[in-house]
C-alpha cells in the first residue's frame, strides 16, 4: 500500500512539473530555426507558398500547388463545373466523416474507459480534476505572459 502511494505521489509530481515545463521553456528552439532579418519585425508572417515539391504520380511538379485561400479561392476537391457542386460536397463531406471514424471511435473508447476508471476511484478523479486545473492555470499564465510584438 505504501509503495502504491508512494508511486501515485511521484505521478502527480510529474504531471504537474511537464506541463510547467513545458510552459517555462519557450520552445527556443522553434524561434531559432531561421536566422532573423533585420528588415523584418520581430515574429513577422513569412508566407512560403512552395516549402517542397509537390510532384504527380508521373514525377511532374504541380506548378502551384498550395497557391490559392480566402483572396483567390481554387476549388481541389470538387470540380468547378460539376453539374451538382452541392451533391458533390455533401458526398465529399460524407466522406470525410467516413474516414474520421477509424480516429474517433478509438478516442471514444479511450475516453469511455478513462471515465469508468475515474467514476469508480473518487481519489483518482479528485487527483485528475486537480491535474486538469493546474495546466489550465499554468496554461493561462504563460499566455499572460507572452510578449506581445
Amino acid at each position: 500500500m505504501a509503495a502504491q502511494r508512494r508511486r501515485l505521489r511521484a505521478a502527480r509530481v510529474l504531471l504537474v512539473l511537464i506541463p510547467f515545463a513545458a510552459c517555462v521553456s519557450g520552445g527556443g528552439a522553434a524561434s531559432s530555426a531561421r536566422p532573423a532579418d533585420p528588415t523584418e519585425p520581430q515574429g513577422a508572417f513569412v508566407r512560403q507558398i512552395a516549402p517542397f515539391p509537390v510532384l504527380d504520380a508521373t514525377g511532374t511538379p504541380y506548378e502551384h500547388p498550395f497557391l490559392g485561400g480566402f483572396d483567390v479561392p481554387r476549388p481541389q476537391f470538387i470540380d468547378i463545373d460539376a453539374p451538382h457542386k452541392g451533391l458533390a460536397f455533401v458526398a465529399l463531406g460524407c466522406l470525410f466523416n467516413v474516414n474520421s471514424l477509424f480516429v474517433n471511435i478509438p478516442v471514444a473508447f479511450v475516453a469511455a474507459r478513462a471515465g469508468r476508471r475515474l467514476r469508480g476511484s473518487a481519489v483518482l478523479a479528485r487527483w485528475f480534476t486537480g491535474a486538469v486545473g493546474a495546466l489550465f492555470v499554468l496554461l493561462a499564465g504563460r499566455l499572460a505572459t507572452l510578449e506581445r510584438p
